[in-house]
């Protein structure tokens, strides 16, 4: 039972001691003020690798660390079955019209030839944009009926009209498919879109991929993003344009001076705070994602004396308050 209540005291001490992250950032060195906040380093512009249509891989043209230029050659895929299904199905849709042809020979039809036309080309856009994963099946599908019903409309007569309709939904359908693998050979070829180093690269020839697989990413790092965890507390304390000192966690230690960038309020997740950008010049790469650093923020003197005011007593030691932060 004493050892429980012991146990118990030593916890409430330990609760009472602990110090917000706003008192945790305040740093003070010959009566000078100042904030130091724990940081990490992310690339100043990072993009996936995305597979641009389905298909088998036939070449990749580079390899995890190698350094590409925007609209360099990252791989392609093979050609040769997107090329014989294109032909199958053009042959099909030959085959068809020319049977349609033939059954309709006699038949009395009033085609709207303008509302066939103009169904069409609607139904050509819904099949790239499709190919592009920006609509789904159901919505191609009313494409796809609105064609058939203006193919199918002014049929007068009833003689082979069910063939002739079936004819028509057929080739409709080759005909989407037939602009799905236009497109796909149009994006054989997949290209940065950005500078930087590929990472993360995870491809094979004869490796089958779908549309909009990522399989790899490309980052930028000539400059980096040095992301640092601002309380709440302290956010009227920060500008932008504040000038700060950097110290990489690195080997050997590394330093560097810069200022605010950018401010952002919004709680980050993975710093449970807002944070603050710096952007900094990575001389010889030695700045890698995931470098952590410390940054202090030097304060002017009426910043110094409004965190006086607010963070510590007439002793001149740090008062402890309760933050929302905790």
């Amino acid at each position: 039972m004493k050892k429980s209540i012991l146990t118990l005291v030593i916890l409430i001490l330990m609760i009472g001691c602990a110090k917000t992250k706003e008192e945790r950032a305040i740093k003070k060195s010959d009566n000078n003020i100042s904030l130091q906040l724990e940081a990490t380093i992310y690339p100043i512009r990072q993009e996936a690798i995305l597979a641009q249509s389905d298909g088998y891989v036939k070449k990749v043209y580079v390899k995890n660390g190698d350094r590409v230029k925007k609209g360099d050659l990252i791989y392609c895929l093979d050609s040769r079955l997107i090329k014989l299904d294109m032909k199958k199905l053009e042959y099909d849709i030959k085959s068809l019209e020319k049977e349609k042809a033939d059954l309709t020979r006699g038949t009395t039809t009033n085609h709207n030839r303008a509302a066939i036309n103009l169904a069409a080309i609607e139904l050509k856009k819904a099949a790239v944009l499709r190919s592009q994963g920006a609509i789904n099946q159901f919505e191609e599908d009313k494409y796809i009926r609105n064609y058939i019903n203006a193919l199918n409309a002014n049929i007068k007569t009833t003689t082979n009209r069910s063939r002739i309709e079936t004819i028509n939904r057929t080739i409709v359908a080759d005909k989407v498919a037939l602009e799905k693998l236009k497109y796909a050979l149009n994006h054989i070829n997949v290209k940065a879109n950005i500078d930087g180093f590929i990472v993360n690269l995870n491809l094979q020839p004869n490796q089958s991929v779908t549309l909009n697989q990522k399989v790899g990413n490309i980052i930028n790092i000539d400059n980096v993003i040095v992301r640092a965890g601002l309380a709440q507390g302290l956010l009227s304390f920060v500008n932008k344009g504040d000038k700060v000192k950097i110290n990489f966690i690195t080997e050997p230690p590394y330093s560097e001076k810069g200022k605010i960038a950018r401010i952002n309020p919004i709680i980050d997740k993975a710093f449970k705070n807002m944070t603050i950008d710096i952007i900094v010049k990575n001389r010889n790469y030695i700045l890698q994602p995931g470098t952590k650093a410390l940054v202090t923020i030097y304060l002017t003197k009426a910043q110094q004396d409004k965190i006086r005011k607010i963070f510590y007593d007439r002793k001149g030691k740090i008062i402890e308050i309760q933050s929302n932060n905790e």
